[in-house]
């Protein structure tokens, strides 16, 4: 392997976390948070920021998306037989901070992973040239 290399179980972690979520839910984000911990690649600031920065990776950012007031319009008419007199609408919600934040979420989310890839590339590990 080069010295430039990343371990395919680095490759794998680094998955996990912004993935694994995704994949099996939760459960897959927790193994890859088990696997970087337990991993000597990456220092104990690089292991913060796989943990702390968008806790569940792209599950974080789907299931904001998901959780987004997608209700149609409806609307109902007030007045009598044949003359509409007011028309009150309801439903449709405020999707603009939900998208924000999901796209927000899911930028963090890549950059983490970003990290750890650069930090997983910074070879020769201790011990080796």
């Amino acid at each position: 392997m080069g010295k430039w290399a990343v371990k395919g179980m680095d490759i794998m972690t680094i998955l996990l976390l912004l993935a694994g979520g995704i994949v099996l839910p939760l459960a897959g984000w927790l193994i890859g948070i088990v696997k970087l911990w337990k991993s000597d690649t990456w220092r104990f600031r690089d292991k913060l920021i796989g943990t702390l920065v968008v806790p569940g990776g792209l599950m974080a950012p789907v299931a904001v998306a998901g959780t987004g007031n997608t209700s149609l319009v409806t609307c109902s008419e007030h007045g009598g037989p044949g003359i509409v007199t007011a028309m009150t609408c309801t439903g449709g919600g405020n999707t603009t901070t939900e998208l924000t934040l999901a796209v927000t979420l899911a930028a963090g989310a890549l950059l983490s992973a970003a990290w750890l890839y650069l930090m997983a590339r910074r070879i020769p590990r201790a011990g080796k040239v």
